[in-house]
């Protein structure tokens, strides 16, 4: 399966497939933890999984596609 290309941060890159904590999302989103949790209250942004009584963790695959979705990718390049 092809990837998209990684999106890079000034903390490093997206893994190619698995799980992302809370604190690497918040490396790749433009925007604060309080909005990242309003919109995935909305439905704007993917919601995590729950991956045990107190681990949730965003899927690679979800936070790559939303990225594509926004145009983010793009605009990285352009800077």
């Amino acid at each position: 399966m092809a990837y998209p290309k990684t999106p890079k941060t000034a903390h490093g890159e997206l893994p190619q497939a698995g799980y992302i904590r809370l604190t690497k999302v918040l490396e790749v989103v433009p925007f604060s933890g309080a909005t990242l949790a309003r919109r995935v209250q909305d439905g704007a942004f993917p919601a995590p999984v729950k991956l045990g009584p107190r681990l949730n963790a965003w899927r690679v695959d979800d936070v790559r596609k939303w990225i594509a979705e926004q145009g983010i990718e793009q605009h990285a390049e352009q800077v």
